[in-house]
């Protein structure tokens, strides 16, 4: 067999063993959406759990139901997202050709699931394994032995990561693996390896196949098939897929009936289009964690950057409104969210903000904590002897070295600026407007203890810029309204950037561009009044420890915007977009919507972002060479098109899509998030 054979037979395999997807599809293929009966399929009937050991690191399932409500209901959004009719997809023939060559015969799952299971990893003997061993990481930052993190993957045993599963249950569950089997042992005829096939004492089949090939072992795919009670489990060796044959057959616990499953499960919505689980981190989990670190000598403390989390169920709910996204995590007393009040920043940040976080105790949080130490790391990495061992963080020793700083930077940067980020937080990105990037803003807000010591530490900071090198721009200071702010002026391909820092009314303020002169002075619209936003957030709970947005129609345009403009770039590095001045030429397709140059002006001028194709030299001037008769034009049909430089170069791709937000709050002892995703046009 020829070795290209091999490769394509091993990728063919891959995306056998990760079949959920065309199980999917292929149970797509034959829906019926008149059907009388309409099923809906609970997070805590997930049939897959039954079959599952119950100390999984994750957990993932997808109802295939053909009459499933979900996914017909999921085939209504991606119409209303993509404006094409997928709900009238119903030709076997047609939904079967988009299934690629090696998929095309598996069957579908009727009234089925399928579970994609990520199984927990013995870390120890990975990192045995890998070759990071006592010192490993130590050495590497101080820079005397740096680690290649190619040569740490690729000394890892493929043994070592066979921890994923597809768990398939169907009615016709005997016919699915009837065709596993038969793709398995194809693969064996091609590598010229028997399959290995026996019984257990429970009656469950197990078929495998060992590659003896040492160039083709290696290669990704499903090297086992195990036939249990209603259910096929797939895997990558006999070792992945044996916990699953021993959990059926009664020997070990399942986690259908595992408490913490079935609290974080029942917390979920009823029906649903696919959802999962994970357990969470135990105090014994992330000690085994510390263990590892301390053994590569690293000195982190993990139980400072890591919470003791609970078991946590999650979900994506296909509704009217669209996609939405819910989770549930029972909790624990060191898992309690923050809560320090409302959540108000929307309401005074920028209308055209893009990405949007706010929350409360910054500098409490799990983030600084893990950030505390990472800037200790380095510095220790720097600067340490390299002959000695470096301090082991705790508490203690971190406000050790921190206090040690200060002696140095003339403030401590822990208590004088991290811990003091108490109260409200948040981060605001507004629009980017490339045809005017100066207005384009980031902003950083958060509530402090103590003022007086922020706003020393800030000037301080301040002066040392100034001794750091030449390249660093002077701090000056500015004012905005009736506050007095430091600034630094960044040149950014010509274009001048300020930073500005400073303490305003309790607040500590960070801001690039214009965000902070926006926050100061205000205006008549923020991000509350913003439609997508105030849309987006009317659908979900009120926050009460974070909220989070993305204006994902803003980020769509953003990302069509470049992807044209590169088209543009490389075609114009050719030449055949100059006109006979040697610039751009500036007659979109588009132009031809317009009855004359002032019309495509208004539009431009109205919506530069939507419209940017009006004007491809980027003068300001909408369609200019289009409306220009005779300049570029070699057709003597309809003068003033573009149809010989420019051809289809347009958008011609559209979403219809709203905005993601996402909001976090308690609920009893159950620590939930819910979020959406909007598709417009909902009845």
């Amino acid at each position: 067999m020829h070795l290209g054979d091999s490769r394509v037979l091993g990728r063919r395999n891959l995306a056998r063993t990760f079949a959920t997807l065309a199980l999917l599809l292929s149970s797509v293929a034959s829906l019926t959406f008149g059907a009388s009966t309409v099923r809906a399929v609970a997070p805590l009937d997930f049939a897959g759990a039954a079959v599952t050991p119950a100390d999984v690191a994750t957990f993932v399932a997808i109802p295939l139901d053909p009459s499933d409500a979900q996914v017909a209901q999921a085939q209504v959004l991606l119409s209303r997202i993509t404006g094409a009719d997928l709900t009238e997809m119903t030709d076997d023939a047609s939904l079967q050709s988009m299934l690629p060559e090696e998929l095309g015969d598996l069957p579908g799952l009727e009234n089925g699931q399928a579970a994609v299971v990520a199984q927990r990893l013995d870390l120890q003997a990975l990192m045995a394994g890998s070759g990071v061993g006592p010192g490993t990481i130590e050495d590497a930052l101080e820079g005397s032995q740096p680690v290649d993190a190619f040569e740490v993957a690729e000394s890892i045993s493929p043994d070592d990561l066979q921890a994923f599963a597809v768990v398939n249950t169907a009615d016709n569950i005997d016919a699915v693996g009837e065709q596993f089997l038969a793709e398995l042992n194809e693969e064996a005829a091609v590598y010229g390896d028997p399959v290995t096939t026996s019984e257990t004492t429970g009656g469950s089949i197990v078929t495998s196949l060992e590659i003896s090939d040492p160039r083709q072992a290696d290669e990704p795919g499903f090297r086992a098939v195990a036939q249990v009670d209603g259910a096929v489990i797939l895997g990558f060796s006999e070792e992945s897929v044996m916990p699953f044959v021993t959990t059926a057959e009664g020997e070990t616990p399942s986690l259908a009936d595992d408490p913490g499953y079935q609290a974080a499960m029942a917390a979920l919505p009823a029906d649903v289009l696919f959802g999962g689980y994970t357990p969470g981190m135990t105090a014994d989990q992330i000690a085994e964690l510390q263990s590892l670190m301390d053994s590569s000598g690293l000195p982190v403390s993990l139980e400072l950057m890591i919470d003791v989390t609970g078991p946590t169920g999650f979900a994506v709910v296909a509704a009217n409104e669209g996609f939405r996204i819910e989770s549930a995590t029972i909790t624990t007393g060191s898992s309690a969210s923050a809560s320090g009040g409302t959540l108000d920043l929307a309401g005074h940040v920028q209308a055209d903000t893009m990405i949007f976080a706010t929350g409360f105790d910054l500098g409490a949080s799990q983030f600084m904590r893990t950030a505390e130490q990472l800037i200790l790391l380095v510095l220790q990495g720097v600067e340490g002897d390299p002959d000695a061992p470096m301090t082991a963080f705790t508490e203690a020793t971190i406000a050790q070295q921190y206090a040690g700083l200060e002696m140095l930077l003339g403030f401590n940067p822990q208590t004088d600026l991290i811990q003091q980020l108490t109260g409200q937080y948040g981060l605001a990105v507004s629009s980017i407007d490339l045809m005017d990037p100066a207005g384009f803003g980031v902003l950083f807000v958060s509530d402090v203890t103590d003022p007086a010591a922020v706003e020393a530490s800030l000037r301080q900071l301040a002066l040392l810029s100034g001794v750091i090198g030449d390249d660093v721009p002077p701090v000056v200071s500015v004012t905005i309204g009736d506050a007095q702010l430091s600034q630094m002026e960044f040149d950014v391909d010509g274009m001048q950037l300020p930073l500005q820092f400073g303490v305003v009314d309790g607040q500590m303020l960070i801001g690039v561009g214009a965000a902070l002169s926006n926050f100061i002075l205000g205006g008549s619209q923020s991000l509350a009044d913003n439609p997508v936003y105030s849309e987006a957030m009317g659908y979900l709970p009120d926050p009460q420890s974070g909220a989070y947005f993305i204006n994902v129609p803003e980020i769509v345009d953003l990302a069509m915007l470049g992807a044209a403009l590169f088209a543009i770039d490389v075609q114009s590095s050719s030449g055949s977009f100059l006109d006979d001045d040697g610039g751009m030429i500036d007659a979109s397709d588009r132009c031809a919507d317009y009855a004359s140059q002032e019309e495509a002006q208004a539009a431009y001028d109205d919506d530069p972002i939507a419209n940017f194709d009006l004007d491809f030299d980027f003068d300001g001037e909408a369609c200019d060479d289009y409306f220009d008769i005779g300049l570029w034009d070699d057709d003597s049909d309809d003068a003033g098109t573009s149809d010989d430089l420019f051809g289809d170069l347009t958008m011609g791709f559209e979403v219809n899509i709203g905005g993601l937000a996402m909001v976090t709050y308690d609920d009893g002892d159950i620590h939930r998030m819910s979020g959406i995703l909007v598709v417009p046009g909902g009845e």
